[in-house]
């Protein structure tokens, strides 16, 4: 049976069955041999050699491959020189042209997807391929060595080892587990520090004119030492005292009553040219008194003890008469010239003549 191809009509069926078995020697399509529009082929159509062409250069046809699923092909736009591509739903998915793919929705590779650049969403990715491998592995909020750092969902991290600051670390909160090693001047507007502190150096507070207070609390309530910077005093509250050498009975402490006792363990020293003891009442020695040197005193020295020292009286122009020189009916020592001997002594009066 002859067929002679380019005699079809449009719109003619050309059983591919007739054709493979009549036409098997011709190895390619020219223009003699063309299939008019609105022609269709039922059945398979096998072409084992050759190119298969349609239309030509600047005078191309649209060519539709259509899917089993309803709305899904893939076409040849021989107007707009570009290959589309439709998916299942009959959107369309993809297409290829002016050198560009361009993808609806997702890409999804199983394998190597090699390229020269990266754009999304018309950003261009300048990160080299070294520099996103950084990110390869990390886990969020952990440190791992040689890699990238990303903060949790809590915008945390753990697991730095040492972090280099050329600037400055600001904070809410800073909580450090181990030790500190600041070189330089730390400006702290508040501190409360709860363990010991190890201090190598000098302390100062405040400038010269410009001083702040200073507050040492003791174990029991109401006990501290201030230096109190606006009265330029150093105050130690309710009993509190200074001890010496081994906190034994050397000791200077102010009593509730508004008495100051100075305690020594064994002697108190006082040391100058001139002491200067000013009493509104008086002045109470309790124990021997042992002076080495003058004792000079204006006004009345009075005793209350009947066994208190003799005293000692001296009238070098007369006699040295118990009216007038003994002091508060006390034995008196009466040193006069032979001539002036005392009239009237009492009782452990002496008297010597010179």
């Amino acid at each position: 049976m002859a067929i002679t191809l380019n005699s079809f009509s449009a719109g003619q069926v050309i059983v591919a069955a007739d054709v493979n078995t009549n036409f098997d020697n011709i190895n390619s399509w020219s223009d003699t041999v063309a299939l008019k529009a609105g022609a269709a082929f039922t059945g398979n159509v096998t072409i084992t050699s050759g190119t298969f062409t349609i239309g030509a250069n600047t005078a191309g046809d649209d060519v539709k491959f259509f899917g089993d699923a309803s709305g899904a092909y893939m076409e040849w736009d021989a107007t707009s020189s570009r290959l589309d591509v439709y998916g299942r739903t009959g959107e369309w998915a993809m297409y290829v042209g002016e050198g560009n793919v361009y993808i609806e929705d997702t890409l999804d590779v199983d394998g190597t997807l090699e390229t020269d650049a990266l754009s999304i969403n018309g950003t261009a990715v300048t990160s080299t391929a070294a520099e996103l491998n950084l990110l390869d592995g990390i886990t969020a909020g952990t440190v791992s060595a040689s890699l990238a750092v990303i903060a949790d969902s809590n915008k945390d991290v753990t697991g730095f080892r040492n972090v280099t600051l050329t600037g400055e670390l600001d904070a809410a909160t800073l909580d450090i587990s181990g030790n500190a090693d600041i070189d330089g001047i730390t400006n702290l507007d508040a501190v409360d520090i709860d363990g010991a502190v190890q201090i190598d150096n000098t302390i100062t507070v405040g400038v010269d004119d410009t001083g702040y207070d200073v507050k040492f609390f003791g174990a029991s309530a109401g006990h501290y030492m201030l230096w109190d910077q606006a009265s330029d005093a150093l105050v130690l509250t309710s009993d509190s005292g200074i001890y010496f050498f081994d906190k034994g009975n050397e000791r200077i402490q102010a009593a509730g009553d508004g008495h100051l006792n100075i305690d020594a363990g064994t002697t108190l020293d006082l040391t100058a040219p001139t002491i200067d003891l000013n009493a509104s009442t008086e002045v109470n020695i309790d124990g021997n008194v042992d002076l080495n040197g003058n004792l000079d005193f204006t006004g009345t020295l009075n005793t209350t003890s009947a066994n208190s020292i003799p005293r000692m009286a001296y009238n070098a122009g007369g006699a040295a008469t118990v009216a007038t020189h003994q002091m508060n009916a006390i034995p008196t020592i009466f040193i006069n010239p032979v001539a002036n001997a005392p009239t009237a002594t009492a009782a452990g009066d002496i008297w010597f003549g010179v």
